[in-house]
């Protein structure tokens, strides 16, 4: 499925002369589905935001729904990292961050009253800052067990803020 996704958002970039990278689309994607927008709204904010025209129509909802088919399916993972480069992995998982906590916010009826939730939403305010305040491990090893430790909390909080939503959903 993330083939499908790479060459939605690369389609979307693209065709709608989209200024933002890969990483930062598609947290804001994640984002947008997660934050209980409805779908006809969804785009409207999309096309606001990214400013990403009616020829990227198709390809927007396309991705809406495969990203929400992921989520339903608790099989969400971010792009992946085609190198090892620290500086490049750090990019990546700030931008997606950055851009998911602002797309989760867009929101104004998206209460978070859950602790758990909140803690979420503070520790991916912290990794939106990775390259700004933190300073890498001298030792190459230590650093990317890290950043793939980072990686595993955010695929395992965004199937829990899925779930969340499913359960506040059909209560």
């Amino acid at each position: 499925m993330e083939n499908s996704i790479n060459k939605l958002l690369e389609q979307i970039i693209e065709e709608g002369n989209c200024p933002f990278t890969k990483d930062e689309v598609h947290g804001f994607f994640c984002g947008i589905v997660l934050s209980g927008i409805d779908r006809e709204s969804i785009f409207g904010h999309i096309n606001r935001f990214l400013d990403i025209g009616e020829d990227s129509k198709e390809a927007i909802s396309s991705l809406v729904g495969l990203v929400s088919d992921d989520l339903k399916k608790n099989s969400f993972s971010l792009l992946n990292q085609d190198s090892d480069d620290l500086n490049s992995i750090i990019n990546k998982f700030s931008e997606w961050t950055y851009y998911f906590l602002i797309a989760v916010q867009l929101n104004s009826a998206n209460k978070i009253n859950d602790p758990k939730r909140l803690e979420i939403m503070d520790v991916f305010d912290e990794i939106s800052q990775l390259n700004e305040k933190y300073i890498l491990d001298k030792n190459h090893e230590n650093s990317l067990e890290s950043l793939n430790d980072i990686n595993k909390f955010i695929a395992k909080s965004i199937v829990y803020l899925s779930n969340s939503n499913n359960d506040t959903t059909n209560s």
